[in-house]
């Protein structure tokens, strides 16, 4: 690394805050396949935050050490919360679809 990115590196942390970052307070390792070859694995490491009991926030990165790269960003949502979600997707879904066949017959 060269002396002006260093330089530049040490600004950042001293004018940056990473308050964000420092709320992950659990690290799961787990181990995923790939959707396109089921016969292949990955190691993967979630890095978690609970924001509340039904809500959990997540840095997916393909290995543990400082060189690992970002790989997914996924949520993970209680059963209450998300049967809550499902119900007013569908409850929009069905509204949609009678307003058409509604519409249809009008017309």
């Amino acid at each position: 690394m060269s002396t002006e990115q260093q330089l530049l590196d040490k600004g950042a942390q001293m004018m940056q805050s990473l308050n964000p970052v420092n709320q992950i307070n659990q690290h799961v390792c787990t181990f995923a396949l790939y959707s396109q070859d089921l016969t292949r694995q990955i190691e993967t490491h979630h890095y978690l935050t609970r924001l509340n009991q039904d809500f959990i926030q997540c840095a997916v990165y393909d290995t543990d050490d400082s060189h690992g790269r970002l790989i997914g960003t996924p949520l993970s949502l209680s059963l209450s919360l998300y049967m809550c979600l499902f119900c007013r997707c569908m409850c929009a879904l069905i509204n949609n679809i009678c307003w058409e066949v509604f519409s249809f017959w009008i017309n």
